[in-house]
C-alpha cells in the first residue's frame, strides 16, 4: 500500500505576515492530505478485519485441535467467515497479514511526516499574521473599541489554559498503554471536538482569542512529538514480531490506526481554528472609536 501524498513544502516562517490568500492556499494543501487520510484509515480497518478473522480461526483450531476436528474447523470457519480454510491457507494468510501490517507501519511514518509538514505550514503562516494582530490590538488606546467578528473552530475564549488542557488530554491518550485512554479519545474526537462558529464582541476578548490561538500553535507541535514517540515504539515491536505474536500485532495495529484517526481529527479542527482566527480577526477600531462623540 503506497501513501503518495505529493511533495511537501517547507513551512514559511520568515518575512512579513503572510497574506490571507497564502494562508488559504496552505490550508487547502493541508485539506488534501487530510482527505487522503480517509483511504489510509480504510486500509487500517481492512487489516483489523483480517486480524479478527485470524483470531476466529485460531480460537476454533484450539477448540478442535485433533485431525478429526479439522472438518469441524472448516465448517465453523466457513459459516463464520464465508471462506474455506486449511492449515496451509492459514499460514499463508498469516504471512500476508504480517507483511501488510509492516507495510502499514512504514506508511504511518510517511503519513506523520507529510501530515504535520502541511499542518505546521498552515499554523506557522497563520501565527505570523496573528502576531501582527496582537501587536495591533495592544497598540490601541485604552478607550478604543473593536468591531465584532467571528471565527470557526474550537472555543478559545477561555484562554490558553483550556488549550493546554485539550492538547494534554490528547497526549495522555496517545501514551495510554492499555488502550482505554486512546479509545476514549477516539470516541471524543468523533463527537466531542468540532469546529463551530464563535462570536468575538470586544477588544479584551479579541486579545484573549488571539493569544489562545498562538498557544494552540505552540502546543500542537507537541502532538507530533508524542505520536512519533508512540509510533516508533509500536513499529519496533511489529518489526520484531514472531510467528505466535498475532495478539500483539493486532493490538499494535489497532492502536496506531486509532492514534492516526485521533490526531487527524484534533489537528484538523486546530488547523481550521488557527487559520480562521488569522483571517477573520478585526484589529482596527470601528468608526465610533475613531471619531469623538458628538456634543
Amino acid at each position: 500500500m503506497a501513501l503518495n501524498l505529493g511533495v511537501t513544502k517547507k513551512p514559511a516562517v520568515a518575512g512579513p505576515a503572510p497574506s490571507m490568500e497564502s494562508i488559504f492556499d496552505a490550508y487547502m494543501s493541508f485539506e488534501s492530505v487530510d482527505r487522503a487520510t480517509d483511504l489510509f484509515l480504510q486500509k487500517g480497518q481492512q487489516l483489523e478485519d483480517a486480524f479478527e478473522n485470524l483470531c476466529i480461526i485460531g480460537k476454533t483450531m484450539k477448540m478442535h485441535a485433533s485431525a478429526e476436528g479439522l472438518a469441524v474447523v472448516k465448517d465453523i470457519v466457513r459459516n463464520e467467515l464465508g471462506t474455506e480454510v486449511s492449515l496451509e491457507s492459514v499460514k499463508e494468510t498469516w504471512n500476508d497479514v504480517v507483511a501488510r501490517t509492516k507495510a502499514f507501519f512504514a506508511n504511518i511514518g510517511k503519513w506523520i511526516a507529510e501530515y504535520f509538514a502541511r499542518f505546521m505550514n498552515v499554523v506557522l503562516r497563520s501565527g505570523k499574521r496573528i502576531d501582527a494582530a496582537i501587536s495591533a490590538v495592544q497598540g490601541l488606546g485604552a478607550d478604543a473599541t473593536l468591531p465584532a467578528w467571528s471565527y470557526t473552530g474550537v472555543d478559545l475564549t477561555a484562554g490558553p489554559r483550556s488549550v493546554t488542557q485539550t492538547v494534554q488530554a490528547v497526549k495522555n491518550a496517545l501514551a495510554g498503554k492499555e488502550g482505554k485512554e486512546l479509545a476514549t479519545a477516539a470516541k471524543g474526537a468523533k463527537g466531542g471536538i468540532s469546529a463551530s462558529k464563535h462570536e468575538v464582541k470586544d477588544k479584551a476578548t479579541t486579545l484573549v482569542v488571539l493569544k489562545a490561538a498562538k498557544d494552540l500553535i505552540a502546543h500542537s507541535k507537541n502532538l507530533q512529538e508524542q505520536i512519533n514517540s508512540e509510533y516508533k515504539a509500536a513499529k519496533d515491536a511489529v518489526a520484531n514480531a514472531g510467528e505466535n505474536d498475532v495478539v500483539m500485532l493486532k493490538q499494535k495495529q489497532k492502536q496506531m490506526k486509532t492514534a492516526v484517526g485521533v490526531i487527524r481529527r484534533y489537528c484538523g479542527v486546530f488547523a481550521r481554528t488557527i487559520a480562521s482566527v488569522a483571517m477573520h480577526a478585526k484589529v482596527k477600531p470601528g468608526k465610533a472609536a475613531e471619531a469623538p462623540a458628538a456634543k
